[in-house]
């Protein structure tokens, strides 16, 4: 057979389908109409015409009347800006907007070779095909279910805290700068064995000697001046800045900042950030090219947009509050064998444990609340309806791999672990510093990896009758391995 641990290899028969889509059906037409399809792979049916078995210079080449390469149509925004495409993927559930697989259509009342056929080869690489790169390579040689979205990008969530908008409708984030003075997007171009960012665009072509593919921010203000236009209408951004040119084809990470220092505070201003990849010089704007296919959204997947997390869309207002600040004074880490603990290596934010320590991490942590905090800086350990003392709460977010979890500092919903007393911060104008000691679990931290924890408190207002938190600072644990 050839298939094996989600992939099918050449040559393919309907079998191989069947197990790596987990479909009973025998109809080939029913699997390739199937949802289950990974969109991301490189090797998969395609909307071509004709019977005859694909070669990589045919899934490759990019089809200009739907906009498509490798089976998958790119959402290059017209009028170089990404507004009115990212409001309607928000607002439209029918939205034809983003990015879409192209399956045949199995077109029967098409007439000879322009039929769409349903051809079983299209999960497997043609052999001895001399446009394929990847004829040479151990891997690639057909439909891999398992493909990762090639490109994705990650807020910093440094002085970040996540809201529900009772107005508007939806999340958006507040931005502390007594915390953050920028707002810092991270992109990740996959370096997997499957589609890359460099296969659905040009990467090395030379426009000029600064006009590059970045990633790129586009902001847009959340009002409408007298004779103005709402935000999702307008011709070009209010603010747009672009970060280094995307030159690493075999992946890598790039960082785009949005500087705050121009904002004024105003918790109920709101500001909508669209995040796409451009062709522009740093400083922007964004460069009219090739039919004006020089901007495009992020990729996202099916599961993203059912969730409603939308990688290429944050919608933000800015704050400043002085003293919402969690320094993570101590880790220590179980060594073993005598029962003792040792202090982790702390480099700025980053601890540095041992990998054959206990999973359990034992952590001190420190939160101030200044004077100018009365009404700021408050929650279940005081607020304003009422001058009663009860325990301090903490959550985090937990950040592997890219991948964000929300914990808690209580034993019913994380591994995290409250100690045997209620630390309180009372109400009221004093300064006031409290400690916390606390234990974390970090069994699923691979060696190697770094995890991330941002923090926040809760500040004792509520938003559609749920807890608002606030973020108060981060580190980040490092597992090595010690000889």
């Amino acid at each position: 057979m050839s298939y094996n641990n989600g992939r099918i290899e050449s040559p393919v028969s309907i079998y191989d389908i069947q197990r790596a889509l987990s479909l009973g059906s025998s109809d080939l037409g029913t699997l390739i109409k199937d949802g289950l399809i990974n969109m991301w792979a490189r090797y998969k049916p395609q909307r071509r015409v004709g019977m005859k078995k694909l070669t990589y210079q045919e899934r490759s080449q990019y089809h200009s009347a739907d906009r498509s390469k490798f089976g998958i149509q790119i959402p290059f925004c017209t009028l170089d800006v990404m507004n009115y495409m990212v409001y309607d993927l928000l607002t439209n559930a029918s939205s034809t907007y983003g990015w879409k697989y192209l399956r045949p259509l199995g077109d029967r009342t098409a007439q000879g070779e322009g039929k769409q056929f349903y051809r079983e080869s299209d999960f497997g690489r043609l052999l001895n095909d001399a446009t394929d790169p990847f004829y040479n390579t151990p891997y690639n040689k057909g439909y891999n279910h398992r493909a990762n979205i090639p490109f994705e990008a990650f807020l910093n969530m440094t002085g970040v805290t996540e809201r529900y908008s009772l107005a508007a409708g939806g999340t958006y984030y507040e931005i502390n700068i007594q915390v953050a003075n920028t707002l810092t997007i991270t992109f990740f171009n996959s370096i997997g064995d499957d589609l890359h960012l460099q296969d659905l665009i040009d990467l090395t072509a030379e426009y000029s000697s600064n006009i590059k593919w970045r990633p790129v921010l586009q902001v847009f203000n959340d009002y409408t001046p007298a004779g103005s236009e709402p935000w999702y209408q307008r011709s070009q951004p209010d603010r747009e800045v672009a970060g280094d040119a995307i030159t690493n084809v075999q992946g890598g990470t790039w960082s785009v900042s949005l500087p705050l220092n121009s904002y004024t505070p105003d918790a109920n201003k709101f500001y909508h950030l669209c995040i796409g990849v451009g062709c522009c010089n740093q400083a922007s704007p964004i460069v009219w090219k090739d039919n004006n296919e020089s901007l495009f959204i992020l990729p996202y997947t099916d599961e993203q947009y059912d969730n409603n997390e939308f990688p290429f869309y944050y919608r933000f207002s800015v704050v400043s509050y002085q003293s919402r600040r969690l320094n993570v004074t101590q880790i220590q880490f179980f060594q073993g064998g005598l029962q003792t603990w040792a202090v982790a290596t702390k480099s700025g934010s980053v601890f540095t444990i041992n990998s054959l320590s206990t999973d359990v991490l034992r952590l001190t942590l420190t939160i101030t609340k200044l004077p100018s905090q009365s009404l700021e800086f408050i929650g279940q350990y005081g607020t304003l309806e009422s001058e009663d003392n009860s325990p301090l709460k903490v959550q985090a977010r937990e950040t592997i791999n890219y991948t964000e979890t929300i914990k808690y500092m209580v034993p019913q919903t994380s591994s995290w672990q409250n100690p045997s007393y209620n630390p309180v911060i009372a109400a009221g104008n004093e300064s006031e510093t409290v400690t916390i000691y606390a234990t974390l679990n970090i069994g699923n931290i691979e060696v190697g990896d770094y995890a991330e924890y941002h923090l926040y408190a809760f500040t004792g207002a509520f938003e559609n009758n749920q807890e608002k938190y606030d973020n108060i600072g981060s580190f980040s644990i490092r597992k090595i391995q010690y000889q």
